[in-house]
């Protein structure tokens, strides 16, 4: 018999739990082993948005970060953390599809605000401007303070594609699960699938009926959560 035990990514709290009642009595007794493993929560979906900024119908959007809506709380910092890192709540991928410059609404940031305490407010006079070709992109934190900005030009739009993630054991800032029809989801590859919010964040979370949440899309492989299986790389899509 086996006691699991994991650690909790942010306060590093054990946790263990034991799939019979002899198990928990034998590990009490101290007649059995204690077998430790590595849990994972893979990053997911946040949001997903294409912005179409046109003249004459934008404003300078007033500068925030993404991750207010997770309530997060973190002290300033001198020196961004290099391995365990519980400030992040996520990251932001944007590509351009059309020029973006200044004149017509580029994304405004605040380069080094991710090191700030968070109540700390955002000062316009340290913004610069994400000045892109078409195919260019840029990686912000959802620590970073940010905004789009108006477009000023008689004829040019900005489009720009983003993409946040998020953590795994977080809720997403869009429902994926209204975004993606259950049909539409049926047919993506199993990798998007666990992007957008069908896997578990190990060791239980986001299970249904004890399976992994891609039993409603695909029944005949589901594992049961409790046995602690995982798919191979093979069954892959």
């Amino acid at each position: 018999m086996q006691a699991i035990t994991s650690s909790h990514p942010v306060h590093n709290a054990p946790l263990v739990w034991w799939e019979s009642r002899a198990e928990l009595q034998q590990t009490l007794l101290g007649t059995n082993s204690i077998k430790s493993i590595l849990n994972i929560s893979p990053p997911q979906v946040n949001n997903t948005i294409a912005f179409s900024v046109r003249p004459g119908n934008s404003f300078d959007q007033p500068l925030h970060r993404d991750d207010d809506i997770h309530y997060t709380d973190r002290p300033r910092v001198d020196t961004y953390p290099t391995r365990t890192n519980s400030r992040e709540a996520g990251i932001g991928f944007f590509v351009a599809a059309t020029k973006s410059t200044k004149a017509n609404g580029a994304t405004r940031f605040i380069p080094g605000s991710h090191l700030e305490v968070t109540i700390q407010p955002p000062d316009e006079d340290f913004s610069c401007y994400a000045e892109l070709e078409p195919g260019d992109g840029f990686i912000l934190l959802s620590s970073c303070y940010h905004g789009g900005s108006a477009n000023r030009t008689k004829d040019e739009e900005r489009l720009l594609f983003s993409c946040f993630m998020t953590r795994g054991w977080l809720r997403q800032e869009e429902n994926q699960y209204l975004a993606v029809p259950q049909e539409v989801a049926k047919g993506l590859p199993v990798r998007i699938q666990k992007l957008i919010g069908y896997a578990i964040s190990e060791p239980m979370l986001g299970w249904h009926e004890f399976k992994d949440p891609r039993v409603v899309l695909d029944p005949e492989n589901a594992e049961r959560v409790a046995h602690n299986k995982k798919y191979s790389a093979s069954q892959e899509k």
